[in-house]
């Protein structure tokens, strides 16, 4: 049994239009990859979001990882994921148990805007 990680797929995106991205991190190194922003929510995104309420981003980068970015006024966060199930569980660690309001939003986007994250804004039972 290997557990050689497997890429995600990049079919969807557009290969021209990846970026570089570098991340800021509180009490560690900046975070540095070529790829594409898939889903974005929070502060400056709904008129109702208080002052310091979080932004979270969600990228695919161009090796097939998942990139998840918090900050807020208070903190920079971010990591990358090789799964989506690795990235929701980020993401609700994040979140104290929970896939908080603008880390769902951010997700269901990423799970519209990248077709390999396509079938994981639910949860099938």
């Amino acid at each position: 049994m290997s557990s050689e990680r497997v890429p995600l797929s990049l079919k969807g995106l557009d290969p021209e239009a990846a970026e570089d991205h570098r991340l800021r991190r509180d009490g560690d190194r900046d975070l540095a990859f070529r790829g594409w922003v898939v889903g974005r929510a929070g502060f400056g995104f709904d008129f109702n979001t208080p002052i310091n309420a979080p932004v979270v981003s969600i990228y695919a980068t161009d090796s097939g990882r998942i990139v998840l970015h918090v900050e807020s006024t208070e903190r920079r966060i971010a990591d990358a994921r090789d799964t989506p199930e690795e990235a929701l569980e980020w993401l609700r660690l994040d979140g104290r148990g929970k896939l908080g309001r603008y880390s769902r939003a951010a997700w269901e986007s990423a799970c519209a805007a990248w077709p390999a994250l396509a079938g994981h804004e639910t949860e099938r039972v």
